[in-house]
Order: C-alpha cells, then structure tokens, then sequence
C-alpha cells in the first residue's frame, strides 16, 4: 500500500516517533515512488521530479507493473480504409533537456501501442491521442509518458498512431477502430469493456471528441468481426482540445482568416459543427487555461454542449497555462490536472477493480 505524507505531517511523526521508526517509515514511502509536493498538495513521481500521477495512489498492485506492446497494426494487412496517404512513415527524434521527444509526421499506416497492467481484476483502458494539429502526432510528451500516468494511476492504456497529414475521415475511423479492438479484446487484455475512454491532447482532444459524437457514423466498411462492436466510447477526456468550437474549427478546416485575431472571437462559444453532442455523448473531463487564447473557447463550447444535453461535465478551467504543456509544466497551477483525472477516473469506476 501506498501512503502519502506532507511535509508537515513528516515533521510531526519525526517529532512525536523515534527516528528510525520515521525514517523506515519515510523509506517506505520512497520506495514505492510517492512523494508529497507540499506546495499544491498534489503527488509528484520522484522518478521524474516533476509533478504527475503518484505510481499507486488507488491500487498497488500497478506499480511499475504494466506490460507494454508497441507498434501493433489497427488494421488487417492491406485493409486500411481509404482516404489513405502514400508518404513513407517518418519520425524524428530530439532531445531537449534531456528528455526525448518522438515527433511523427507522417502515419499512413495506423498502429497501437498497448500499456496493460499486470493485475488480477480487470480495469479500464484510456486510448490516447496525441495532438499535432492533424499535421502530426507528439507522441512521446502527448502519447507515451500519458499512458505511463494512465498506468499509475491504475487504468490501462492505449497510444494511437493515427493518420497523419491532413487526414481527420482517416484519423476518426482509425479511433473508431481502436475502441472497437479495445472491446473484442477485453477479455484477453483483461480491461473492463464497459470503461474504454479515449482521451486526447489538441488535435488529439479534438478526434476524441469526435469519436464522442460521431460513434453512429459508419466511417468505413467493415473488415473483420471487431467492426460490429459499438464504438462509443464511455468517457471523453480533453486536455486542451482544439476546433471543437465552431470558429475554431472554421479556422482550421474551411481556410477562415477572420479569427487571425483571438478577441474577433473571444464572445463566441457556438459549437462546431461537426460534433453531434446530444444526451447519449460520454461524460467528459476537460482541462484548459485561459490564457491559452486561441483554443479556450474550444473548451467552453464543448463543455456547453454537454451542458445544454444533460450530459455530466467536469471542467477545470485555469488561468495561466500555455498550449501544449503535456506533463511538463511546473510553473503553473494547471500541473495538477493528472491528479484531478486520476481521482475523475477512479470516481467513475476505471481503476483496478478492488
């Protein structure tokens, strides 16, 4: 089991116990990978020293325990529904700080990487996409180190490649396709087919949306048995999600300059008109800041959306924060929106089943 102390709570217990009781105690908690940020009160992973998901905050056997497969095809060889692209796959690598960075630009063949837990009872999948305005995917800071967070946090994962250019018909029926392998395979990856929420980051949050709304479009013929499990999936997670609003999405999609300007825009919460949110759309965890200028209003709109179909919604709108953050801010406030999720997900049932 894991525990949590302050550092006041760790003052007292070295003030009120012997020292090496306090000691073996504090030993205890760095071992399995916990630690307090005292100064927001939310769990930092000591591995990283950056503030996230503690390793088991609701269910320890996941610590460090999760089995990962990489690069694994979302289609039958030589059945990727058109509209496809014939660029080679390519990547590049970088470092910055030390840390590195997989940026994908071009997907034409769609894949999954699955992060499955090693646990006795079945949990909930999180599929994953990261963002990169349909242009490419980031998908170490929006894809894999997010399922590493997902896995502390007692859920599994699954990072999509989908396609990339230009490509949003390509992009929805790879996401349509990924929940339903996630559901023909739940028995085997031990997950519950009940909980499979996908989450996204910017573009990435926008395909989630999409796949929240448009599970009833018949995107592609079927290929194979998978195709005819729903794909509706049963939550939405959006960290700051792009053109969900509808002058966001006109900018993106239809070549609009009027919105060059975030304030043409800043009264304007209508919904874009692509998403089909009515009272059957998934419950949704959105995370934004506002002073991420040009894409908060794609927040608000979807979170009226859901307001206006009776469909549960909870928003946490920060202040300062700018676009594109993943884990990796330290500065502001809106760092402690991985705990937010992990709490959101274990409230609604996606962690490990106790």
């Amino acid at each position: 089991m894991c525990v949590l102390f302050n550092l006041s709570q760790f003052k007292r217990l070295m003030k009120n116990q012997t020292k090496s009781f306090a000691a073996a105690v504090f030993a205890a908690v760095i071992m399995c990978g916990c630690a307090q940020d005292a100064s927001v009160g939310v769990s930092a992973n000591l591995n990283t020293g950056r503030a996230g998901l503690s390793v088991c905050p609701y269910a320890d056997t996941t610590c460090d325990k999760a089995q990962k497969v990489s690069d694994v095809p979302l289609w039958p060889k030589g059945k990727v529904p058109a509209p496809n692209s014939d660029k080679p796959y390519a990547e590049k690598i970088s470092e910055n700080g030390g840390i590195k960075n997989v940026s994908i630009f071009s997907v034409p063949e769609p894949s999954y990487a699955l992060y499955k837990l090693s646990s006795k009872s079945p949990a909930g999948l999180v599929i994953v996409c990261p963002g990169g305005g349909y242009s490419m995917l980031a998908y170490t800071k929006e894809g894999s180190e997010i399922a590493l967070e997902l896995n502390r946090c007692g859920v599994s994962a699954m990072v999509l490649k989908y396609r990339v250019p230009n490509n949003p018909k390509g992009a929805l029926q790879d996401i349509q396709r990924a929940i339903r392998i996630a559901r023909a395979n739940a028995k085997k990856w031990n997950i519950n087919p009940d909980k499979i929420a996908v989450m996204g980051f910017s573009a990435g949050a926008n395909l989630a949306a999409r796949a929240s709304t448009l599970y009833m479009d018949k995107s592609y013929e079927p290929v194979d048995t998978a195709d005819s499990i729903s794909a509706r999936p049963d939550g939405t997670i959006l960290i700051y999600p792009a053109y969900c609003d509808e002058p966001g999405y006109e900018k993106r999609w239809k070549g609009s300059k009027k919105q060059a300007n975030p304030s043409d825009y800043a009264a304007s919460y209508a919904l874009a008109e692509d998403l089909k949110v009515d009272s059957n759309t998934p419950n949704a965890f959105i995370v934004q800041t506002i002073e991420d200028k040009y894409y908060v209003n794609a927040s608000v709109a979807y979170a009226l959306a859901l307001k206006s179909a009776g469909v549960g919604a909870d928003f946490h709108l920060f202040n300062e924060g700018p676009h594109g953050y993943g884990l990796r801010n330290k500065d502001n406030l809106v760092r402690i929106w991985p705990e937010l999720l992990c709490r959101w997900l274990n409230y609604h049932g996606y962690t490990e089943a106790k």
